[in-house]
Formats: structure tokens, C-alpha cells, sequence
């Protein structure tokens, strides 16, 4: 159309189209709709590869901050597997976490860990996990140069590997300080262990503990006091803080009004979260 005014989106270094290239996307100013994507050595209009004629829609790819990529273990996908799922998903970067069967705690695991995904076709990027034994590592992340390596996790409560484990205040406490110097975000597994693991003792008291037991296992109440010492740690500490995997709305109001306070919390959450119970387990058996 003579009338057609083509501005490109600029910036984005993914585009799924069949797959995964580097490019921008184009739409029309005057109806708002997509044009084309082009790959980034080319220019409009020659370069058209896609066109919306049809009534689809373009997006960058998105990306997934809580991945797991536990190749060493038996019975889990290998890369070519998990790469093929997320571009199919339409996921183009990929948050790996370091609670694997060999944790991921020393910088010298990161060049094992590049070779894994050398490569692909995702952007990759590795959080390392925060431990009893490694917190002067962490604290000297500061000013550490390397592309791939993401943000800090810290899991508050019982994970794959039990090294990780930090759940008492006073190491929560050095921790929080230990990330905060290195400049980078607390991603926290919010989650009180010793009500874990009195929830824990007492089904055991009666009976062998269920798959479908999870949720009375990992109550609402875990979750949320979990989150409450987050945030008076966050409060203390004054270190930006990321609440993984959000399943409650009690939390969720605490991190509110942590927000509405002016505290550096941030979450997230899951879509089964709202779309599954624990009534699902009896049929769905952890599928």
C-alpha cells in the first residue's frame, strides 16, 4: 500500500520463524499489524522472509528463568531435547538452575557447563547456587566479566541436592550480605524447613509419605513464612531479591507490600499454579 508506513522493532535478537534467527520485526503504523521479519543482514523491503497475510501473529521469543538441565541424571532429556522443546514452545533464552546431582557452585564449573550449550541455538544463561561453603565466591562475583553466568540461588528449604540447603537465619543472613557484594540478585526458594519437616514427621508418624501428599508436605503456611523471612532478610540486608515460584496468594500479598514499601522484591510464578490442585495428582501422577 502507498500509504503504509513501515517502523522495524529494533533490539530483539531472537525471532522464532520455523526455527530461530537472528532479526526485527515490522509493522504497519497506520493498522499496527505485522508486516514482515527480516533477518538482520537484510533491509526492507527486499528481505521479507515472513509475512502476516494470514492473521498470525509475530512475537520474540520468550524466556524461561527457572530451567533445569540435569543431563548427568538418568532418565531426564538431553540438550538436543530440551532445545527442540523450548523452540517449539517458542522460548529462545533459557535461566539454567544449579541444584543438579553435582551442584553448580564453583566458577570452574562454568566452562563444563559452556560446553554444553556451545552452540545451540538458545541464549543461555547459568545461575550459580549460593552454599554454606561458598560464600566468599559468591561475594567476590563482583565485577566478574562472563556472559554466561546469570544470578545467585538460594534454596531456604529441601532441594534435588541437600548441599545447597541453607536454612537456618545466621547463614541466610551472610548469604544475603555474600550477594548483595557481588552486585548480582538473590533468586530464593522461599520456604521454612522446619515446618517442612514437621509436616514431614507427622504423616510419617501414620503412614509411608504419598505422591499425592506433596501439597500437605509443602504447605501454603511453608510457602508463606518461607517468603515473610525473604523479606525481612531483603529489609535488613537491603539485597534485591527474586521469590521463585509464587503458588500462594498470602505470599503474594506479602511481596506487595514489601513493594508498597519500597523493598527490591520482585516474583514470580507458574502457570500449573493456576490451572492445577492437588486433586490433579491422583490422576495426573506427577506427569
Amino acid at each position: 500500500m502507498n500509504n503504509e508506513i513501515k517502523s522495524t522493532i529494533r533490539g530483539f535478537t531472537k525471532v522464532l520463524i520455523e526455527g530461530m534467527c537472528l532479526g526485527s520485526i515490522v509493522w504497519d503504523e497506520n493498522t499496527g499489524l505485522i508486516v514482515g521479519v527480516y533477518l538482520r543482514e537484510q533491509t526492507a523491503p527486499a528481505g521479507v522472509i515472513w509475512a502476516d497475510g494470514q492473521g498470525f501473529e509475530a512475537y520474540p521469543a520468550f524466556i524461561d528463568g527457572h530451567v533445569h538441565d540435569r543431563f548427568d541424571e538418568s532418565g531426564k532429556e538431553d540438550a538436543e531435547h530440551l532445545e527442540a522443546a523450548c523452540i517449539e514452545g517458542g522460548v529462545g533464552t533459557i535461566m539454567t538452575m544449579p541444584n543438579n546431582r553435582v551442584p553448580f557452585t564453583r566458577l570452574h564449573q562454568i566452562a563444563e557447563r559452556i560446553a554444553r550449550w556451545q552452540g545451540s541455538r538458545l541464549t543461555v544463561r547459568f545461575h550459580i547456587g549460593a552454599a554454606r561453603d561458598n560464600l566468599p565466591v559468591i561475594a567476590g562475583l563482583r565485577g566478574l566479566k562472563n556472559s554466561w553466568l546469570g544470578q545467585v540461588k538460594e534454596y531456604d528449604a529441601s532441594s534435588t541436592n541437600p548441599s545447597l540447603l541453607i536454612d537456618d537465619d545466621q547463614t541466610q543472613f551472610r548469604a544475603a550480605e555474600a550477594i548483595g557484594q557481588s552486585g548480582r540478585i538473590k533468586l530464593v526458594h522461599a520456604e521454612y524447613e522446619p515446618w517442612l519437616k514437621r509436616n514431614r514427621a507427622q504423616i510419617e508418624l501414620e503412614r509411608e509419605l504419598r505422591l499425592e501428599e506433596h501439597c500437605a508436605l509443602r504447605s501454603a503456611e511453608v510457602e508463606v513464612e518461607g517468603i515473610r523471612r525473604a523479606i525481612e532478610i531483603c529489609r535488613d540486608t537491603g539485597v534485591r531479591t527474586h521469590i521463585c515460584h509464587v503458588s500462594t496468594w498470602r505470599g503474594l500479598e506479602l511481596i506487595a507490600f514489601a513493594k508498597d514499601e519500597g523493598l527490591p522484591v520482585t516474583c514470580e510464578t507458574c502457570p500449573h499454579y493456576w490451572r492445577l490442585n492437588e486433586h490433579d495428582l491422583l490422576t495426573m501422577r506427577g506427569r
